[in-house]
């Protein structure tokens, strides 16, 4: 009986194998150097971002409650805002600790600055928020409806 021996063996030669290896190790590098600043940028977007929508909720809240007034209440301090309304009610806005309140309930985060200047029928509100990679400041200035 004659047997047959075939000359090509299959598979792959370990210079083949290792060449794929480090050819798939340089790939993976390069991906994870380019994706790695890419996503850092995203995260400081979204930081910024929420930073952002904080500080318009903030200032639509104060505004909200600005515009209902009937008049002010002399001012205590600069970062201390007394908003009267026409049924004799008192909403006081002011900072405490690193938060903004409005009548003890906590409206803002991570506010460094806030200061108010009250003039006859508006305020003018300034702020600053501070986040670990960004920092957001704003000056408003909001009259009342009610005069």
């Amino acid at each position: 009986m004659k047997k047959f021996y075939h000359s090509h063996s299959s598979g792959f030669t370990l210079v083949e194998v290792l060449i794929s290896l480090a050819l798939g190790a340089f790939v993976s590098i390069m991906t994870l150097m380019i994706l790695t600043p890419g996503l850092r940028h995203v995260r400081e977007m979204r930081e910024s971002e929420r930073l952002h929508a904080n500080a318009v909720e903030l200032v639509e809240t104060v505004s909200y409650y600005v515009k209902q007034s009937k008049d002010f209440k002399d001012p205590v301090s600069s970062s201390k805002l007394e908003i009267l309304f026409a049924d004799g009610t008192i909403a006081t806005v002011e900072k405490i600790g690193g938060n903004v309140t409005l009548d003890g309930q906590n409206i803002a985060t991570s506010t460094t600055n806030l200061a108010f200047r009250q003039f006859e029928k508006s305020v003018q509100m300034s702020f600053t928020m501070k986040s670990m990679t960004s920092e957001f400041s704003a000056t408003t200035t909001i009259a009342r409806r009610n005069n």
